[in-house]
């Protein structure tokens, strides 16, 4: 028996849409440095970062997967600026239902204020939209995933994770980042 071309259009309708929800970020594990030639770069490729002690680390552990991350030295932190890092994904496309998830460890005792997940218009734009994870909702000591979903209202995104450190007093601890995902869907 022949499938009919109504199954045989759904089949493709179905794959043309798994395809549109693959990974769509570059050096999502951090595992690139932004100089080839120097694999202890601080900088990943692909990612912008700002603020202070927001660096591509090589030897911390755990890592989620390979053998990098990001980490915040929220202990090292002096001044009152966040920290964080981005990356402009030319291929989200408009109307998509969008996902970014990173995964987040705390060190035990780490007392950051919180992180926001952000979405911008393509290149920095306005902010689309926002989740934040206060300190107290990530777990100690493991890798919780953080995500955020929204809609792409134009060609482009800007996936961004901001870190605000205590506001004063000791600051403790470190945050690590790995592991980020970013899909586009129907």
């Amino acid at each position: 028996m022949k499938p009919s071309w109504k199954l045989l259009v759904a089949s493709l309708t179905v794959l043309a849409g798994t395809a549109g929800s693959a990974q769509l970020l570059k050096n999502a594990s951090f595992e690139t440095p932004l100089d080839p030639e120097n694999w202890g770069c601080d900088q990943p490729a692909h990612w912008i970062r700002w603020g202070n002690w927001m660096n591509r680390e090589t030897a911390w552990a755990p890592t989620k997967n390979g053998e990098c991350l990001i980490g915040f030295h929220h202990f090292r932190l002096k001044g009152p600026d966040n920290a964080g890092f981005y990356q402009d994904i030319r291929d989200a496309k408009q109307g998509a239902l969008c996902t970014f998830t990173i995964h987040a460890w705390k060190d035990k005792g780490s007392n950051f204020d919180e992180v926001r997940l952000e979405m911008h218009s393509y290149h920095g734009g306005s902010v689309l939209t926002t989740a934040v994870y206060r300190a107290s909702s990530i777990k100690e000591d493991r890798w919780t995933p953080l995500t955020l979903t929204g809609r792409n209202p134009a060609e482009g995104l800007r996936v961004m994770v901001v870190v605000e450190p205590k506001p004063s007093g000791l600051r403790k601890g470190a945050l690590k980042f790995d592991d980020a995902e970013f899909s586009a869907g129907e």
